[in-house]
This record gives C-alpha cells, structure tokens and sequence, in this order.
C-alpha cells in the first residue's frame, strides 16, 4: 500500500509519499521551495539520502508524469469527490486495450494530485493535504542535501 501526504502553497510544494511493500518499505519526500528543488529517499533501514536539482526537474510541476499525453484519443469521465477534506476533480480514463484497466487520477482546486491510480487497482490516495503549513515543513529535509551549495 501507498500513503502520499501534500503540503501546499502559492510558491512551495512538499509531497511524501511511503510506498510499503510485502519485503520493503521506501519513503520518499520532495520539495519544490521558492525555485529550489530538492528530493529525499529512505529505502529499508538505509539512511536517508537527500538530492538538490535544478527545479525544472521537479516532476512536482507536471505531478502525473505527463499523462495528458496518455489520454490523447481516450474518453474521460470526469468527476467530483472529496478526498482528505478537499474538493476534487476526478478523471477516469478508459482503458487503452481489453486486457488493461481504467486509470484514475483527481486532482484539488490547486492542480496538486491526490489519487493516483495508473490501472494496476493500487490507488496512491492522500491522507494529508494542507494548504496553510508551516513554512518549516519545505525545508524540513531529513538528511544533508548533495548538491546544495546554499547547504551548511
């Protein structure tokens, strides 16, 4: 199963997701912070490793990795539903063949993802939205960032 937590606000956006698996569990905490991007990961009990990136690499801008080019040519139905207190749109799209499933995202009123579900029946659904965080949650990083030269 998957937990996917989002912070939010004019110019910053914090996304965590935990992924825990039947042998595994791998956590993994981005942040897009006033044009500075930096990505987190925990994998098992390895220690977190933190990585700065230029923000134009941040898939937090384009959350679902491109899939308005998925959908070219498919019907979309669209939806509304509540999903961590939040109004959401959802969009359902048909599946591309007979032997795969329908894939479903929704989105809040601010474009930020909170349920992902690529047609493999595991939806990543939010169980955290906040749209008035404290601004110590997008520099709250859990390891020294590589990569940062604004890091001491």
């Amino acid at each position: 199963h998957a937990i996917l937590e989002v912070w939010h606000t004019a110019t910053k956006v914090r996304r965590d997701v935990i992924v825990v698996g039947s042998t595994e569990q791998t956590h993994t905490e981005e942040f897009l912070n006033d044009g500075k991007y930096v990505r987190c990961a925990l994998v098992d009990n390895n220690p977190w490793q933190c990585v700065a990136a230029p923000a134009s690499q941040a898939n937090l801008q384009d959350p679902l990795g491109g899939a308005a080019g998925d959908i070219h040519g498919r019907d979309v139905t669209v939806t509304d539903d509540t999903i961590a207190g939040h109004a959401v749109k959802c969009y359902t799209v048909a599946a591309s063949s007979s032997t795969s499933k329908p894939s479903k995202f929704c989105l809040s009123d601010e474009n930020e993802p909170l349920s992902i579900d690529g047609g493999d029946g595991k939806p990543t659904t939010a169980t955290n939205y906040d749209l008035n965080p404290d601004n110590s949650v997008f520099s709250a990083y859990p390891a020294q960032v590589v990569g940062d030269s604004s890091n001491t």
